[in-house]
């Protein structure tokens, strides 16, 4: 059995809160206890494996093959504990705990959150965060860790309007031995909305963002980027909405990580029809991308996606059906253009205090203006997943009550693209099965 190594502070960190349950449990502590039974599995490429090489200065050496198939049931333990106290009418100061471990996994996070009303009607935010994770496999080391903090100050303006200001700062390493940005980096965001309108719901929200991130070293996937967006709806139960983000990002320097690029994004949705419990709505999502450099993985495109679903929804059941189409077009010029249809259907209901659940299916077809470049890799022939497939998507989420405070939780999603070429399948599940108790 591998063992997984969990260090003493972090032990001490879960400790303190579960030793302190019986001082502040008039305070409002709770907390939540589940076995788990959690299942990954994975098919790619009909059950090839591929080499994984390392490049050296003296040549090239190859490595454990990489598994493109693999299935792991993995039972293990989840311990949730929340504690929050309310010294005063005007300041509320919470801290919850979340760790989870399994004998491959060991997974710890904390985070603390104060808010304090402000004499000017508007509040203060402080909230801190640390995550820990110690892995046995791994493909870009043996785990990571990092911390983040953030400031929000919310600030009237007026009897209609209000501001949400907020900074966040994001730190995360990896641990052991990897060549991946993906855990390695610093990331500073200073955010800005106005939000106004009246009514139950804001009617308008503008939104400035600013993002740097930095890399340790002299790596690629530093950037600096910026987001202008606004989005509008009416009160009331029109659910017209409309809404649009304008988002620049550039790179510190070219290379494989990323390419500069302008996106712009637009959704529109309105209710085309209702009577009684019956609804139908319409949506339609729009975005295009232009980046500074093109190249199989970056490249020029425009997409439009159109989903007309009817709902019923008479207070217990919900349910939904309708046909959604996604289109996509190479702008460069290229023949990676492809439409997607399908039909995507929901259905959930409550089960008393508590419970619930909700199931989902999506299956449709996809068809690529032309296939993608054949390219052999040892005994694989592929073409990087650009054939046309069969696409099913299954997911499931309940919580169902058992009494005497326990309950069964359930989640699974499962991705299915069977495509003409039979060396691209792909099938991808996840679930967990976990038995809570909470207290």
């Amino acid at each position: 059995m591998t063992r997984v190594r969990i260090p003493a502070l972090l032990v001490l960190v879960l400790a303190v809160p579960v030793l302190t349950v019986s001082s502040v449990r008039g305070e409002g502590f709770t907390g939540r206890l589940a076995l788990e039974l959690e299942y990954l599995g994975e098919n790619y490429f009909n059950e090839i494996t591929l080499p994984s090489p390392i490049v050296l200065d003296d040549g090239i050496r190859e490595t454990d093959t990489t598994r493109f198939n693999d299935d792991s049931w993995l039972p293990g333990q989840h311990l949730e504990l929340q504690w929050q106290r309310e010294p005063g009418e005007a300041t509320r100061f919470e801290i919850r705990t979340d760790t989870r471990y399994n004998r491959e996994t060991f997974d710890q996070g904390v985070d603390l959150q104060l808010e304090r009303a402000a004499a000017d009607g508007g509040a203060w935010t402080l909230e801190a965060s640390g995550t820990f994770r110690d892995e046995a496999r791994s493909l870009v080391g043996s785990g990571d860790w990092g911390a983040e903090v953030a400031a929000t100050r919310r600030l009237p303006l007026g009897e209609a309007w209000e501001s949400d200001l907020r900074a966040t700062w994001k730190h995360s390493r990896t641990r052991g031995d990897t060549t991946s940005f993906l855990y390695d980096f610093d990331v500073f965001t200073a955010k800005a909305e106005v939000l106004g309108g009246g009514g139950w719901s804001p009617a308008w929200v503008m939104r400035l963002e600013g993002t740097r991130k930095q890399v340790p070293g002299d790596l690629e996937g530093a950037y600096t980027e910026g987001t202008l967006g606004a989005a509008w709806h009416p009160p009331g139960p029109g659910r017209l909405r409309l809404g649009a983000d304008v988002t620049l990002r550039n790179y510190d320097r070219d290379g494989d990580v990323g390419r500069d690029y302008l996106e712009v994004d637009a959704e529109a949705g309105h209710l085309l029809w209702s009577r009684g419990n019956h609804a139908v709505e319409a949506s339609l999502d729009l975005s295009t991308a232009d980046y500074a450099t093109s190249d199989d993985l970056y490249y020029d495109f425009g997409q439009a996606t159109l989903f007309l679903p009817w709902q019923w929804d008479d207070g217990t059941w919900n349910t939904s059906l309708g046909p959604r189409a996604r289109v996509v077009s190479d702008l460069g010029g290229g023949d990676r253009d492809y439409a997607q249809w399908s039909v995507r259907s929901e259905a959930g209901r409550s089960l008393g205090i508590g419970g619930f659940f909700q199931v989902s299916l999506e299956t449709g077809f996809r068809n690529y203006r032309g296939e993608g470049e054949l390219i052999e890799l040892t005994t694989l022939s592929t073409t990087l997943l650009r054939s046309d497939y069969w696409l099913w998507d299954a997911m499931v989420l309940g919580e169902v009550p058992l009494g005497s405070g326990f309950s069964l939780e359930i989640l699974g999603d499962t991705l299915l693209e069977v495509h003409t070429a039979e060396s691209e399948r792909v099938q991808v599940t996840f679930a967990t099965l976990s038995v809570v108790h909470g207290f």
